[in-house]
């Protein structure tokens, strides 16, 4: 199965989509993802606790998936988004 959209679950809070781009390009995959949405309530400026990331590539979100599996950045989960 190819894909390039990842979903991000159980994010903290309290992250901003800022500190979440950096995390993932201190992973090693800056210039690797093209977007990025953690959307967060309008009132509170709060994350929501989730975010979807699309990839250059279906390798790279592949790899993506991989690492933050590994690493656990933030104690969160994946899980492949399939693009419509």
């Amino acid at each position: 199965n190819d894909f390039s959209t990842v979903l991000l679950k159980n994010l903290p809070r309290n992250i901003s989509q800022g500190v979440l781009a950096r995390t993932i390009a201190i992973m090693g995959f800056d210039n690797k993802f093209d977007f990025l949405y953690a959307p967060s309530d309008f009132d509170t400026r709060r994350s929501k606790g989730f975010a979807f990331v699309n990839f250059s590539s279906s390798a790279n979100a592949k790899d993506f998936t991989r690492a933050w599996s590994q690493q656990q950045p933030f104690g969160a989960r994946t899980n492949k988004k399939h693009p419509p």
